[in-house]
């Protein structure tokens, strides 16, 4: 097994306009800002006045450069902690006694995975994401998990 992880790491949203910055070269806003922003009394909208993660999400023309969006502050920095599972392998030799009567020698049954879980607080975004100023985090996909199983057979 390969385990992969990182500690005392924050990621600065404010690197990354399209998490910050709705409506950012004409995209949409990713889904958290509509579920996870600040809302008031709005009959439209579920009131999120007390516990809400994002700032207001504007729709106006000026939203792009509203303070809301574009304040620097420790609030962008985010705990980029993880713990990630990257390679598990299982194997098992079965004993010669076992196969003996399909006259094989030896054979050996086998599952691996490839990305098969993540400990993280971010749940929008890949703690492995480059973090590097002006990158669009939109750029990446989330990590797709592999899975595998076969068999090996000695004659």
């Amino acid at each position: 097994m390969l385990w992969q992880g990182a500690g005392l790491y924050d990621f600065n949203l404010r690197n990354s306009p399209d998490l910050t910055l709705p409506f950012y070269a004409g995209d949409q806003p990713t889904t958290y800002w509509a579920y996870d922003s600040y809302v008031p009394d709005n009959p439209w909208y579920p009131s999120n006045t007390v516990n809400a993660r994002w700032p207001r999400y504007r729709t106006d023309n000026g939203n792009r450069v509203h303070p809301n969006n574009t304040s620097n502050s420790d609030f962008w920095l985010i705990n980029g902690n993880y713990l990630r599972l990257k390679t598990l392998e299982i194997a098992y030799n079965l004993p010669p006694s076992a196969v003996k009567f399909l006259h094989i020698k030896g054979c050996k049954i086998f599952v691996s995975g490839y990305n098969i879980f993540t400990l993280s607080k971010i749940d929008f975004l890949d703690p492995e994401a480059n973090t590097s100023p002006g990158r669009t985090f939109g750029d990446y996909y989330p990590p797709v998990g592999t899975y595998s199983g076969g068999f090996v057979l000695q004659f």
